[in-house]
């Protein structure tokens, strides 16, 4: 908390800072805080607010300048166990002041305090020149890729003198948080070539010959200090496959035992016990819509709702908010009327439609109602090219096979991607995990399921199997997971044009 200029915590009349009636800040300090003197302004960081007996003597402190800020609030989380604070400002006036209305600036600043790299490589390893641009690589194993500050220095110690020009940072390989740093050496950093990288749990740095500064130093500090469980985020967009293995995995039957029943209460609190399947309602930034998402035995984090997410004609979305590749862009359409004939091959598409009224939900997984109960919601029907946002492989060419296809992208919220059939972070898995289809009579529709059978859209009819089976795109053409009331397994059985609902799992 803290203010740029040296008379800029004074509050003016009308708001002009030349004139000559202002109200002066209090003076103190946080630890040592006083009453305010009078035509005197100050504030309190307090769970209270002061009655008006307590104001002559409550203690109010001075909004400090840029150099030696206060800190009102710190955590080790990227989301505080606090997540309010009630700031209090107060002015103790007498007849001494001119009347009239008294304003002012306050600078609010939110700054990571997270943990460092545990290992760099420095290229080059000597500066030659004042111009040489120093590049550093690193794996971040520990780290999220969203990094707050990034500074890289020469010498041994961090000062205004041995900060490197122009810092750029490039993440060069998302699945292994590899990162790419460089900046251009200052005016005085050309020394000696001989040089020794050391390393340190707080950062790594170079050790120099005869004291000269021919080396590089880099510190990274990451958004999260500690990773926050379901309970530490309140978007779908601020999922990340940290916060997912941090949850508990739970077992699939009780006590890990396959002759016992499938594991099916949940918990909203973060718990090592893993006979609970953890849970948490988080909100979609694009519309703010609410989802329920568990941790299932797979070690996979799942929405178990169908996504209803319906963006208006000509919508634009990118990796801001959408699990869409860096660089790339898709544009929505808007919904299709009931009835709308598509091309059943997607030749036509992207497409979707909602749901048909009084279809909304489905009591129980089965019977069509309006029980409002989120994981009971149908969602909207998307064809393969909209659920996967333009139906582009990994190297952004489209797929125009009716057959087979892997998208790269998906209309999931950001961090959360399409189900592939096989593999990691797939139905397959999600299946094995629970033993199915073998056991599958009667638990689609339950915790920790919560699957809805609400049918599918075909394109110039209308739909079918509503109530009797549900189906779920997979992220791979042509595989959707279809559920009844006896089975739960993967298909080939609906086109790309066809309209299927969409469950997203969290991505890595």
């Amino acid at each position: 908390m803290n203010n740029n200029l040296e008379n800029g915590n004074r509050l003016y009349k009308d708001g002009d800072s030349t004139s000559p009636h202002f109200i002066a800040p209090a003076t103190g300090s946080v630890t040592n805080p006083l009453p305010l003197a009078p035509n005197q302004w100050g504030y309190s960081v307090s769970s209270t607010t002061p009655t008006a007996g307590e104001v002559a003597n409550y203690k109010f402190q001075s909004v400090p300048l840029s150099n030696n800020p206060n800190v009102i609030m710190s955590s080790e989380y990227g989301v505080p166990e606090i997540s309010t604070l009630d700031v209090h400002y107060g002015a103790r006036i007498n007849f001494d002041l001119a009347a009239g209305s008294y304003s002012g600036n306050i600078k609010y600043s939110a700054l990571s305090n997270g943990p460092v790299t545990e290992a760099l490589t420095v290229t080059p390893s000597t500066i030659t020149s004042p111009d040489t641009e120093i590049e550093i690589n690193t794996p971040l194993h520990t780290l999220d890729s969203d990094l707050d500050e990034i500074k890289v220095y020469v010498g041994d110690t961090e000062t205004a003198e041995n900060i490197c020009a122009n810092p750029r940072a490039l993440i060069t390989d998302h699945t292994t948080n590899q990162i790419r740093v460089s900046c251009v050496a200052p005016a005085h950093a050309p020394g000696n070539t001989a040089s020794i990288l050391k390393v340190s749990t707080s950062e790594v740095d170079y050790a120099y010959d005869n004291d000269k500064n021919n080396g590089a130093s880099i510190r990274c500090v990451a958004r999260n200090g500690k990773t926050p469980t379901f309970n530490g985020i309140i978007s779908m967009q601020s999922m990340t496959a940290r916060i997912c293995n941090a949850e508990t995995t739970p077992y699939a039957f009780k006590d890990g035992d396959a002759s016992n029943q499938i594991v099916s209460d949940t918990t909203k609190t973060t718990s090592s016990d893993r006979n609970l399947v953890p849970e948490a309602t988080l909100t979609d930034s694009r519309d703010n819509k609410k989802y329920v998402i568990r941790k299932l035995a797979d070690g996979n984090c799942w929405m178990v709702q169908n996504l209803a997410f319906s963006p208006s004609a000509g919508q634009e979305f990118s990796i801001a908010d959408t699990y869409i590749n860096s660089g790339r862009y898709f544009t929505a359409p808007g919904a299709s009327a009931p009835g709308a004939n598509w091309d059943i091959n997607g030749k036509d598409g992207p497409h979707f439609v909602e749901p048909e009224a009084g279809y909304e939900y489905y009591r129980n997984g089965t019977t069509p109602s309006s029980t409002g109960k989120l994981t009971e919601s149908a969602g909207n029907y998307y064809d393969w090219t909209m659920a996967s946002a333009g139906a582009r492989s990994l190297s952004g060419s489209t797929i125009t096979s009716t057959t087979i296809g892997k998208a790269a992208d998906s209309f999931c919220p950001k961090g959360w991607q399409l189900p592939r059939n096989t593999m990691s972070r797939s139905f397959d898995e999600l299946l094995t995990a629970y033993g199915l289809p073998n056991s599958a009579a009667g638990t689609d529709t339950q915790s920790p399921f919560s699957f809805v059978r609400a049918g599918r859209y075909i394109p110039g009819s209308s739909w079918s199997d509503r109530g009797t089976q549900g189906y779920t795109w997979a992220g791979t053409l042509p595989y959707s997971l279809v559920n009844s009331g006896s089975t739960i397994n993967l298909q080939k059985s609906s086109p790309r044009g066809y309209g299927l609902p969409i469950r997203c799992l969290a991505a890595p």
